[in-house]
């Protein structure tokens, strides 16, 4: 008797854990949605995953509908779409005029100083820096 209630209990555990990802998965696909809906055409234009190969390494940058993005480089087959956190940089990015511009978080080891504004051309979207979704 004890074992069918254990059972049980650990089944709707289960139940939950699951309803309960369905349910977050699916609300940030809306928020995400919504957030998308809401950018002018530039903007939407450079909202993705996004590649650049310099001289010696490979750089990726997912950009957030909700104006965030993460930005990290590739040493290995596994950094491509999972990287190591330790090696991402987070930040705000926007357009004006024809700039992408964005700004990474102020981190611990800079004392809590924001990175200087960097700017590059929306033109450089497409020819140089190639999206990969």
């Amino acid at each position: 008797m004890l074992n069918i209630t254990r059972v049980r209990v650990l089944l709707l555990a289960l139940v939950l854990l699951v309803g309960s990802t369905v349910v977050v998965f699916t609300a940030y696909r809306f928020r995400d949605t919504a957030f998308l809906a809401r950018l002018q055409d530039p903007e939407k234009r450079v909202v993705g995953l996004w590649t650049w190969t310099t001289i010696d390494a490979v750089g990726r940058m997912r950009i957030h509908s909700d104006h965030r993005f993460d930005m990290w480089f590739i040493e290995s087959k596994s950094d491509e779409d999972h990287p190591d956190p330790r090696y991402v940089a987070h930040g705000q990015w926007r357009i004006e005029d024809q700039q992408f511009i964005y700004t990474d978080d102020p981190e611990p080891l800079r004392g809590g100083i924001p990175a200087a504004e960097q700017r590059g051309s929306l033109a450089d979207f497409g020819p140089y820096i190639k999206r990969v979704r």
